[in-house]
């Protein structure tokens, strides 16, 4: 697995991401229907935590499950990107 950069001024020195939950988007799906079919406007929307994680406590999260160990190097780094959930939790929350 890469890691997409390791000279971030982050507090573990890795890209930080806002990772949502399949869960979690699934219920927005419901939500964003609900709203459609109660005459709500189409539009687009960002959904996400408003907080992020860095790469290497995901990772390290997801070694926790049995079985599950794998390599880890580090590759080009990328900008570190958290989205605004304010227009989706004003319009369908």
């Amino acid at each position: 697995m890469k890691i997409f950069g390791t000279d971030y001024t982050t507090p573990d020195g890795k890209c930080i991401r806002d990772f949502i939950h399949t869960a979690d988007l699934s219920e927005l799906y419901f939500l964003a229907l609900d709203y459609l079919l109660d005459e709500g406007n189409s539009d687009i929307f960002n959904y996400r935590y408003g907080h992020g994680f860095s790469a290497r406590e995901v990772i390290e999260t997801a070694k926790k499950s049995p079985g599950k160990n794998f390599k880890i190097e580090g590759s080009e780094r990328r900008p570190v990107l958290i989205a605004s959930n304010k227009q989706v939790k004003n319009i369908i929350s």
